[in-house]
């Protein structure tokens, strides 16, 4: 073989294993599995006109198995069960919180957003390591605790 047909050769081999071999990369999923995970949120609101959570008042989700949910509001606890199905749908039913008053300024507010989007959601994905949930035209975007 000369060295002109060896190139071509080494060539061809090469732009096949890319083609064909493992050159396009593997997506993670943005379903994943949210069984014994811990979250806290980040912003809220409306898509495309969110708000940043208030600082030293985390409002909290855990899950425990892919049927029960519970956390802090920010001023009150809370729980629920939970239905999670790895297309991206997410609902939460039965929600309990207690019934404390905050007197910080927006921690309310925040708190009824909060559980208002819980019991309005529809779908959840998780983008850059950030839960998203989504549902009646509210969202929630939370990082792991």
């Amino acid at each position: 073989m000369t060295r002109t047909t060896l190139r071509i050769a080494l060539l061809t081999a090469l732009a096949a294993t890319l083609a064909f071999g493992g050159c396009s990369p593997v997506e993670p999923s943005l379903h994943p599995s949210l069984d014994d995970t811990e979250w806290v949120l980040e912003q809220w609101g409306q898509p495309g006109n969110l708000r940043l959570a208030l600082p030293d008042r985390d409002a909290t989700l855990g899950f425990s198995g892919n049927s029960h949910a519970t956390g802090n509001a920010g001023c009150n606890g809370w729980g629920g069960s939970c239905t999670i199905a790895q297309e991206g749908t997410i609902s939460f039913t039965d929600i309990i919180h207690t019934e404390m008053y905050c007197t910080d300024p927006g921690v309310m507010e925040q708190e009824q957003f909060f559980l208002d989007a819980l019991a309005a959601a529809e779908n959840y994905e998780v983008v850059d390591g950030k839960l998203r949930i989504t549902g009646g035209g509210k969202m929630l975007v939370l990082s792991r605790a």
